[in-house]
């Protein structure tokens, strides 16, 4: 491997380059052999090599195979000259008469020709006597490089994933499945973006033009260096059939564990964790969503859920609060006098007039603090809010012109709060007209609603372990992570059921609801309602999705396997039997 002295962290981090341990290497090269058969292969390339790791596990494997006799041809491709370098001379030293490698010092997106693409890479394999292509390519492209050398148009012109939020490793994704010989086989480490919101076009791409064998979402702690979550995604240049099933899994933070002090090795607990999921499926949902960790046998029940009724959207309008910190530390401009959040830029200028700040000359002042006073508003950050309840804890001066507050009209009358960061949902109601800050939504019932619904309703819908079961299914935020956070599009894209508002039980469900969480919450320290209350909600949320004992015990096996994180704990208070008990609603 190349010395980790020549380039800092912060050199590898602006370039993306993180190279991949041994055993996600041997992982990747094995399941790629299991896909496509070893004698089918005859070249293989890495166009980010570097130090060709990934091609010397290839090489290790595939010659170890006794069936293997064809000539292998290997080919690696990096802009770093000292890891081209080191490449050559670790293939050096392998000495099977039937390899040949060749290792190419230019950039991976154009290695022959600067400004067009396709031309670039044709170039190049007619120069390799591979016109047709490549029969393999594994590669761990770089994440969240620096593009400032490409122009925009360049990119543009070149791959049609250059397009709104995209990031480099989209692009060496798209030239390696154009450079794919017919039914080539592609192995892929990848940042776990790949199933965000902004990543649609990219899954689109591959879901439509490959056919997809395998998807691993392996979360953190997986790169040393790094604390970003990777995918392994590995499939072929080839037709997709209606009937074509992807291998998939997540893997558990215990087996991680495990994994990492090489207790078990990543190919058993894939045996244990892995199901199938249709790639037709992938296609057909919105925004082309990667819903791994939804099961076939788990279909039905989230297929209730999701066709029961409408959006939460239809029901609320929602909003985040005022930006500011919860330390709550303000400055004051100099020269405009208005107000600004402390500033964290090394050079920090002022956003209301472009006044570079000089900060051990500005006046700063705290404006969240412990006590009421003369424009002190009653403030609720993330970590005041629980299930159903919240707590506040601090106060918040709004008389600091140039803090954006937001319309103070949004705070006021009762609303749900919803944390933004964390696994799962935590919503509560708040009676205080408190002010939030931008970590916490805030939903409020839309008019053509008010005298159907009430606020306590909606808020026992959202905590439902149905809603969760299926932000679960839908997204597969069930473990803990670095950054983990529920975004508004997610939030207000969450089922609700459809309601018959002329039904007499219908409107004595949502009375009944109403009161026992009023009656609950108001001047509560706890942080969750009572178990009894509990109970009556999830029957009511059951009847009104249609969903049976027999449905619940398939959402409690999910919440069950979920790490057991606070929002999710507070779920298994109860049981499926208790929620079905004769006593009925």
């Amino acid at each position: 491997m190349i010395p980790a002295e020549i380039y800092s962290i912060e050199e590898r981090r602006t370039n993306g380059v993180f190279y991949t341990p041994d055993f996600l290497a041997e992982y990747l090269v094995k399941k790629a052999l299991h896909y496509k058969h070893s004698n089918s292969i005859i070249s293989v390339l890495d166009p980010a090599c570097g130090d060709s790791q990934l091609l010397r596990f290839f090489s290790k494997e595939i010659f170890s195979k006794k069936e293997y006799k064809s000539s292998l041809k290997i080919f690696g491709i990096d802009k770093d000259i000292n890891a081209i370098i080191s490449s050559t001379a670790k293939f050096s030293d392998i000495k099977p008469n039937n390899i040949s490698s060749k290792f190419i010092h230019a950039d991976g997106l154009f290695p022959t020709d600067k400004n067009e693409s396709e031309l670039s890479w044709n170039q190049l394999k007619e120069e390799l006597n591979l016109t047709k292509g490549f029969d393999a390519i594994l590669s761990n492209p770089p994440w969240g490089a620096n593009m400032s050398e490409y122009s925009t148009a360049l990119l543009n012109n070149n791959f049609t994933l250059a397009r709104g939020q995209f990031d480099i490793y989209n692009l060496f994704v798209e030239s390696i499945i154009k450079n794919l010989a017919k039914d080539g086989i592609y192995a892929l480490i990848l940042p776990d973006s790949v199933f965000s919101q902004e990543q649609s076009r990219f899954r689109s791409f591959l879901a439509r033009n490959t056919k997809i064998h395998l998807i691993a979402r392996l979360g953190e702690k997986i790169f040393s260096e790094i604390n970003r979550a990777c995918v392994i995604i590995i499939g072929s240049k080839a037709q997709i059939t209606d009937e074509h099933q992807v291998d998939c899994f997540r893997l558990s933070s215990d087996y991680k564990k495990k994994i990492l002090a090489n207790e078990l090795f990543l190919e058993d607990v894939e045996k244990e964790l892995s199901h199938k999921v249709p790639q037709s499926r992938f296609c057909e949902n919105q925004n082309f969503s990667f819903d791994i960790d939804l099961k076939i046998e788990e279909q039905n029940v989230f297929n209730k859920i999701q066709n029961v009724g409408i959006s939460l959207s239809q029901v609320v309008k929602n909003t985040r609060g005022a930006e500011i910190s919860k330390k709550g530390i303000a400055c004051q401009c100099p020269s405009c006098e208005h107000w600004l959040p402390y500033p964290k830029a090394v050079i920090p200028k002022c956003y209301h007039c472009g006044n570079i700040l000089k900060l051990d000359e500005i006046i700063t002042e705290k404006i969240i603090l412990n006590h009421n006073g003369v424009g002190n508003f009653k403030l609720k950050v993330g970590e005041d809010l629980y299930r159903f309840t919240s707590i506040s804890k601090s106060w918040i001066n709004t008389l600091k012109k140039g803090i954006n507050y937001k319309n103070l009209s949004i705070y006021q009358g009762d609303k749900i709060l919803v944390r933004k960061t964390g696994v799962g949902i935590t919503a509560s109601i708040d009676y205080d007209n408190s002010i939030t800050n931008q970590v916490v939504y805030i939903l409020k019932l839309r008019a053509n609603f008010v005298h159907k619904l009430t606020t306590e309703f909606v808020l026992a819908v959202l905590n439902s372990r149905a809603i969760t079961f299926y932000l679960i299914k839908k997204y597969g935020e069930n473990e803990w992570k670095t950054h983990p956070y529920l975004t508004q599009t997610m939030l207000v894209g969450l089922p609700f059921p459809q309601i018959d508002f002329k039904s007499k039980k219908i409107q004595d469900y949502i009375q009944k609801i109403t009161d026992l969480i009023k009656n609950e919450v108001v001047d509560s320290d706890a942080k969750n309602i009572s178990k009894q209350t509990d109970i009556l909600i999830e029957k009511i949320v059951a009847k009104l999705f249609g969903l049976t004992k027999k449905d619940y015990e398939v959402i409690f096996e999910t919440l069950n396997t979920a790490e057991p994180l606070i929002p999710i704990k507070r779920l298994l208070n109860i049981t499926p039997k208790e929620i079905f008990d004769i006593n009925g609603i």
